[in-house]
């Protein structure tokens, strides 16, 4: 059974490759840096070696050098990057690499590369290593690598409103996909002040904090305002760079960060000399990828200006009905409440969640309409009043016609008085025919109606409520609906740890 040491400093990495390689009924070891992998290869003989290029402590070219020098070209050895360029090609084929695999990998690549070293006779001593064999060409490994920026955009444009957790995500990705020492990144507002700063450096690497806040402090302002790239390939073949900024050996690059507001900020990348460095190739994917950002960066600034106009439509149209009537203004708080507890418990996303506490707040707005001595009327209504009052979910539709931003607003406020058997008013619907939010705003209702006649935190009453509830399960209410809601309540706020907890039938 051929015997195969895989070396990674990632264990998922590490993992996925022996499991596929125990497939093939392989035995595999696994080292997590290249001292690790020296001890086991002097303890045991291996047929092939398969190893990631950036690793602390020992890195894969310096191990294989090692390999190459103790045990000649015995052991194929194949090295695993997430960069290939015109630096690591020759650096690897020198140094006596079989092969060199691109990250993210296939599982088709990694078993023919193995087969293919396995079947290989070893060299005869004196003999010249085996020609190097690389898995793709330059121009192809490019577009690879261009593809996967564009993957890597892709997924950090799922919705993160936030710049600031979105410029994170980001960093992260690109400091992994680029095998990179630093990525600094600022942003800056119109007048070119520093507004946001944020960096990613790798443990042990030989970019210190204090060269990073020199860097943030003089360089990245200067290159940002000129609105051009800037990369050196070799710092160390710069001297007058270097007499401003004596940064470690290696390659460095800097790109604006722009918008259809024009200039937003920049990016500082940084690859120390033990890795593969930064290329004019790099600096065009580096620019694709800082695209994109940019344009997610201004979605997400248009929908926070959406966002509060929204937020403050909603306040508005809610103030004038606590300016109407503060029972009202009060009880239409509580019913958003104990709708958002069956929000909850149906897990919706943060859109529905927040489109359903509009709602809520203002299902009642139809109530300004009303005059003020029925509003505030508190013996008995006549049939002519009742008449009136039963006309307010009209007038609430008609007043949240101009909220064109929630889905169905109007007949959610329409036909919140509905009852599950049918019931209710205006229209008579009954079951599913009634919009989801409206059965979940006339649970809420009828809930906050109870709280204000029995005392909340009393225990018998909190079981009279649930009660009352229950009893109106398929005529008032949704009976899934009003499930979750009593199921939710009683985890979340009825729970007493010291008794037995309430529950629903």
């Amino acid at each position: 059974m051929p015997s195969i040491l895989v070396v990674d400093d990632e264990k998922s990495i590490r993992e996925a490759l022996s499991f596929l390689l125990q497939e093939q009924g392989h035995h595999i070891d696994q080292a997590e840096n290249g001292l690790e992998a020296l001890s086991l290869l002097q303890a045991k003989h291996y047929d092939v070696v398969l190893s990631d290029v950036r690793m602390p402590r020992l890195n894969g070219i310096q191990l294989l050098e090692i390999i190459r020098g103790q045990w000649g070209g015995e052991i194929p050895v194949i090295l695993l990057s997430a960069y290939i360029n015109q630096e690591l090609t020759p650096l690897a084929q020198k140094a006596g690499a079989y092969a060199v695999i691109s990250k993210p990998f296939s599982t088709q690549t990694i078993m023919q590369q193995v087969s293919r070293a396995l079947e290989t006779p070893s060299p005869q001593k004196g003999a010249q290593v085996k020609p190097f064999l690389l898995e793709v060409d330059n121009e192809i490994q490019k577009k690879i690598l261009e593809f996967s920026a564009l993957e890597m955009i892709q997924k950090s444009m799922r919705p993160i409103g936030d710049n600031a957790k979105l410029l994170a995500e980001v960093m992260q990705h690109t400091q992994s996909l680029f095998d990179l020492d630093a990525v600094i990144l600022c942003l800056y507002d119109r007048d070119g002040n520093l507004q946001h700063g944020c960096r990613r450096l790798s443990q042990g690497g030989a970019l210190q904090e204090a060269d990073c806040e020199l860097l943030e402090k003089r360089l990245l302002p200067s290159i940002a305002r000129s609105q051009r790239s800037l990369l050196i390939e070799r710092l160390d073949t710069h001297p007058g760079f270097q007499r401003h900024y004596p940064l470690p050996p290696g390659s460095m690059m800097i790109l604006p960060l722009l918008t259809d507001y024009g200039l937003q900020g920049a990016m500082l990348l940084y690859a120390d000399q033990q890795r593969a460095g930064l290329t004019a190739e790099t600096s065009k994917t580096i620019a694709i990828l800082l695209n994109y950002l940019g344009l997610k960066m201004e979605n997400n600034e248009r929908g926070q200006r959406l966002h509060t106009y929204y937020t403050d439509t909603v306040q508005a149209l809610f103030a004038a009905l606590g300016a109407k009537d503060a029972y009202t203004y009060e009880h239409s708080a509580k019913v958003a409440c104990y709708a958002l507890i069956i929000a909850r418990g149906l897990q919706l996303s943060e859109y529905e969640f927040r489109n359903l506490e509009y709602l809520a707040l203002l299902h009642d707005i139809g109530k300004v309409a009303l005059p003020d001595e029925l509003l505030h009327k508190k013996n008995g209504l006549s049939e002519e009043e009742v008449k009136m009052w039963q006309t307010h979910p009209l007038a609430g539709a008609g007043i949240i016609a101009s909220i064109k931003f929630i889905p169905g607003a109007c007949e959610v406020i329409r036909h919140h008085h509905e009852q599950y058997d049918g019931s209710g008013y205006p229209d008579g619907l009954k079951g599913r025919e009634i919009p989801l939010y409206a059965r979940i705003i006339a649970i809420a209702d009828g809930f906050a109606n109870l709280t204000e006649t029995l005392a909340l935190h009393n225990r018998e009453a909190q079981k009279q409520m649930i009660d009352v509830m229950m009893r109106d399960s398929g005529r008032k209410y949704d009976p899934e609906m009003l499930k979750i809601f009593i199921q939710s309540y009683c985890r979340i706020i009825l729970l007493d740890r010291k008794n037995t907890p309430l529950t629903a039938n």
